[in-house]
This record gives C-alpha cells, structure tokens and sequence, in this order.
C-alpha cells in the first residue's frame, strides 16, 4: 500500500478496473503517491487489443484547476493515436 488510498481489496481493484474499461480512462487520484494525480488512456489496435497506454501525470494542488481537461485531452490524444494504428494497419493489411 502506497498511501492510504491504494486500493488493496481485491473486490474493490477488479470493481475499478471494470470500470476503467468501460470508460477507457483511469485516474489516479493519490493511489501511488498522495500529492500526485494521473490520468490514462489505453491505446487499442484494430482488433480492439490495447497495445499500449498514453498517461500524464500532475501535482495535487494543479488537479482541480487541470485535472478534467487533462483527462479529456489525454483520452482525445489517445483515440488519435488509435487512429493512427489503425489506418497504419489497414495499409500493412491491403499491402499483404
């Protein structure tokens, strides 16, 4: 346990990750370490596999200012990069 709002039931963190994958963003809020924030967002390839994840980090104290527009940005980034995948394998694919 990191700090006291580490999750450690194991209920409670396979709640949290089903959540996380319908929503398709996580936020730490103080999980790992009490005076950061993070958000992520998986990156999935055309066969809906996630094979890689983009996330960004900030202090405590900017989370309010930031933290909704972090998220929103760090998702949005995210689908582009998908984007980015996907059309990527869509010409390796007709290439083949």
């Amino acid at each position: 346990q990191h700090t006291p709002r580490t999750l450690t039931d194991v209920a409670a963190i396979l709640a949290e990750l089903e959540r996380v994958r319908v929503a398709r963003v996580a936020i730490d809020l103080g999980e790992v370490h009490r005076r950061l924030r993070a958000v992520a967002a998986p990156i999935k390839d055309a066969y809906g596999d996630t094979v890689a994840a983009l996330g960004v980090w900030t202090t405590a104290e900017r989370w309010d200012q930031i933290g909704t527009e972090l998220a929103r940005a760090t998702v949005g980034i995210g689908r582009r990069v998908e984007t980015a995948i996907r059309d990527s394998d869509a010409v390796e694919l007709a290439a083949a």
